[in-house]
């Protein structure tokens, strides 16, 4: 049985003759024995007659680079563990030397912790027991610690605002940008080739990242570098990343102010370019998510409410909120109950708890410092019905309020087309005559001709995407 050292032996490969000093000293200072090469080739010739614990080297070389030289070290050595170290550049050579075997990467520039830390992981407990215990080293496992970003959401050209992890496997998490650094168009590109398609940040930076987010949603219509389908996609990918993340987590104020003015952008902009129905062909495609669900109840809300002749931006801002929200309170409700289509297959308690979910989200709203007058109420009466066959008071038309029976309207329209996109049925204006008219009691008539009358235009631009 092998018996774990307090300290390694460690080649390390580094063309930079400042920087490879600077680490080296660093690992000296922690007791390890290094050997250290200026380029690959040279280390690949001593590779045989060193005692190594460890190999540490940078990916980008002149010559021989690193994922060359994993490549050499995995065929005579295999079993001696490699750190790479890699800036934003690597992503790519990153995700190839996973797939190498390689079992650590290291950001540049990183700190004697997050070195250490790596070795750590790296060498295995098995082998290495440092004199003074390290942190592990997180993981896609530590869920709740981290975010998930789609990568075309970010902006080439601008320096990010903190670091930025890239998901190798289930539970392999490593860090390929710091705070500061820009990313290259290309990269972003090559990655989605790849079939990468999210970025992770840490959960304390989401706040920035939205608020990032912010001051591109507030330009983007005097922004001529993006066309306007990538601004329509920007925009509701946005907004449901916030609807995520609220799902995730407690409502609080700055959370609620950053989803409001993501709203007001979004409202501005398709008042800008009168193109609503480009929003919802984008969410169509995916209504069967919560966070897709909601954002298509907010716009298809705001383009009936319009459509009645509703004009005042405070009144359209509040359909939009009010759809945004108004699922809120499924974040309380089960899982297993909330996933069930047809919720008369559930027994009648899950049905009774399902029941509930506007009273929790109206609860939700009330926890807010700050919101706009009748949000509360549109969230708790939104699955009422004029008729009074709604739930959960069972209210009649006196006593819904107004924005929440046009909301109860496009949550049911959106139900509806989920079910006929998997039962691949066509024609959206007979669609809403046939399935939603069978109950011409439950919906005011005004805001059903609204709807008929929105949809019976657009058929032919939406018929591609049902």
């Amino acid at each position: 049985m092998t018996t774990a050292k307090s300290h390694l032996d460690i080649l390390v490969v580094e063309d930079n003759q400042s920087f490879c000093e600077i680490l080296s000293y660093g690992l000296r200072a922690k007791g390890h024995s290094v050997t250290s090469y200026p380029n690959a080739k040279a280390a690949c010739d001593h590779l045989g007659q060193e005692n190594i614990d460890l190999i540490i080297s940078d990916i980008k070389m002149p010559g021989m680079n690193g994922i060359e030289f994993l490549h050499r070290v995995r065929r005579s050595r295999p079993e001696i563990p490699v750190i790479l170290i890699t800036g934003f550049s690597n992503i790519i050579e990153i995700q190839e030397a996973y797939e190498l075997g390689a079992k650590g990467f290291l950001s540049k520039p990183f700190n004697n912790e997050q070195l250490h830390e790596a070795i750590m992981n790296s060498v295995g407990a098995d082998r290495y027991q440092p004199t003074q215990e390290q942190a592990p080293r997180k993981t896609l496992k530590d869920r709740t610690d981290f975010f998930a970003i789609p990568i075309e959401n970010f902006i080439s050209g601008k320096k990010l605002l903190f670091p930025i992890y890239l998901a190798l496997s289930e539970s392999k998490l490593v860090k390929v940008a710091n705070r500061g650094e820009d990313i290259p168009t290309d990269q972003i590109e090559r990655l989605g080739q790849k079939g990468i398609l999210e970025f992770y940040i840490e959960n304390i930076d989401v706040q920035s990242y939205f608020n990032a987010n912010l001051k591109i949603t507030g330009s983007l219509s005097k922004t001529k570098a993006i066309c306007h389908k990538r601004k329509i996609k920007f925009l509701n990918t946005s907004i449901k990343q916030i609807q995520d993340f609220t799902i995730r987590k407690d409502l609080d104020p700055d959370l609620y102010s950053v989803t409001q003015k993501s709203l007001e952008h979004a409202l501005n902009y398709l008042a800008q370019t009168q193109d609503g129905f480009s929003m919802l062909e984008d969410l169509i495609k995916d209504c069967e998510s919560l966070q897709s669900h909601t954002l298509f109840v907010s716009f298809l809300s705001t383009l009936i409410a319009k459509q009645i002749g509703w004009t005042s931006p405070q009144r359209l801002l509040l359909v939009a909120l009010g759809g945004f929200f108004h699922d809120i309170g499924l974040a309380e409700i089960p899982e297993e109950i909330c996933k069930q289509q047809d919720k008369n297959l559930l027994s009648l308690q899950d049905y009774k708890d399902y029941q509930q979910h506007p009273l929790l989200g109206e609860k939700n709203i009330q926890k807010l410092n700050s919101y706009p007058e009748g949000l509360d109420q549109i969230v708790a009466h939104h699955h009422e019905r004029i008729d009074g066959s709604g739930f959960p008071h069972g209210y009649g038309r006196v006593k819904i309020h107004p924005v929440a029976k046009i909301i109860g309207l496009a949550d049911e329209f959106a139900h509806i087309l989920n079910e006929k996109k998997k039962a691949q049925k066509s024609g959206i204006s007979k669609l809403v005559i046939e399935e939603l008219q069978r109950s011409p009691t439950s919906f005011e008539h005004e805001h059903l001709d609204a709807l008929v009358h929105l949809f019976d235009k657009k058929r032919v631009v939406l018929k591609n995407v049902i």
